[in-house]
């Protein structure tokens, strides 16, 4: 472009096409995504494989995302959108652009994908009908990992788009505060009642409702653990023996191990606050297996497992038939132990002489 006004200008200027035919001023504005790589000066495009992978992994609130092109294997990072080659580790900067214009016949097909454009905050999407799927496989060998006698009826997948953003907000928020180093993120589980399961799909994990079913000895947050084993004693069973567990992806960062009246991490230095707080609390910094949060952003709400466990071991969930009697709830075996004893004490034992073992010891920290 060139304009004068007694100065000369000098523009680049680029016409942005989209594939789809004809300009149609009926066609609805949202638009199919694809990805071009910049190799020297011209732009390719991803093959449709690549693309659809990517665009699952950037709409999801991803930070990468892996995928391989012939023989080449390479990362895409969001944060700078550029991708590595693992081999050559070079590196091209890419972009997304649109691919099809959706015309107006096509928007309610598209309003049932996305059902957050109707007033629908979320939907459940059913992974369970394709258990050969590396989804499925993905999901159900982590939580048979630790819990081997959980049968799975159905597993889903949750979508929810303000939720999702809202958890890609608060990563990028706390890689910026960690030098724009990477943030640790880790799948983890959490069990829940099913009169709770609508509200998390909806609203997510609300730590303000920390204690009032399960207590909170690493801190008034939103729980989770690497084990599903732990979370599968506070998936309360409904009428027929049913249960559900969430897998959430939590963006753990920094932790330090938590005490029970703490309403948020504390600092990672009491002298020079000005290194911020921790992001979050556990129950062993060594090796942590409970985590707790306490920024609902920080945790995303993947998918619903509902499964049963088998009948001979059903009496490992320790809060499955429990109700709102007056038993508290303990997550820590020994203070259960303790309740139980002052309870219903035994005449040849005293509690004084009670001491937990050198395993809950360590575990639980018990003085």
């Amino acid at each position: 472009m060139h304009v004068s006004d007694g100065i000369t200008y000098n523009y680049n200027v680029r016409r942005l096409e989209v594939e789809g035919g004809d300009d149609n001023l009926n066609a609805d504005p949202i638009s199919r995504w694809t990805w071009y790589f910049k190799d020297d000066e011209r732009w390719t495009k991803y093959s449709k494989k690549n693309a659809d992978k990517v665009n699952k992994a950037y709409e999801s609130g991803g930070t990468t995302v892996y995928f391989e092109a012939g023989n080449q294997q390479y990362t895409l990072n969001f944060s700078d959108m550029s991708q590595i080659n693992h081999l050559y580790e070079t590196k091209r900067y890419v972009c997304r652009r649109p691919v099809k214009q959706i015309k107006s016949e096509d928007v309610e097909k598209y309003r049932e994908e996305k059902p957050w454009l109707h007033n629908k905050t979320h939907r459940l999407v059913t992974v369970s009908e394709e258990t050969d799927s590396e989804e499925y496989k993905e999901i159900s060998e982590l939580f048979q990992s630790t819990l081997p006698d959980g049968a799975i009826t159905q597993l889903e997948r949750i979508e929810n788009e303000i939720c999702r953003g809202a958890f890609a907000r608060k990563n990028d928020a706390m890689v910026k505060r960690n030098s724009n180093k990477k943030v640790e993120e880790l799948r983890l589980f959490h069990g829940t009642t099913q009169n709770k399961v609508e509200d998390i799909c909806r609203d997510n994990f609300d730590f303000r409702l920390s204690g009032t079913r399960v207590g909170h000895i690493y801190g008034q947050g939103a729980y989770f653990s690497k084990s599903a084993k732990y979370s599968n004693d506070y998936a309360q069973q409904d009428s027929v023996g049913v249960q559900r567990m969430f897998v959430a992806r939590v963006l753990v960062g920094s932790y330090t191990v938590g005490e029970n009246d703490m309403p948020r991490p504390p600092f990672k230095d009491i002298v020079d606050k000005s290194k911020g707080f921790y992001d979050s609390c556990v129950d062993n910094v060594d090796n942590p297996t409970i985590f707790v949060v306490f920024d609902n952003d920080q945790s995303y709400p993947e998918y619903l497992i509902t499964y049963t466990i088998s009948p001979h071991n059903a009496h490992s969930n320790r809060y499955s038939t429990r109700n709102s009697s007056n038993q508290p709830p303990y997550s820590n075996p020994y203070l259960a132990r303790m309740h139980s004893l002052s309870t219903s004490p035994s005449p040849t034992t005293s509690l004084n002489s009670i001491q937990p073992s050198n395993n809950l010891r360590n575990e639980y920290q018990v003085p």
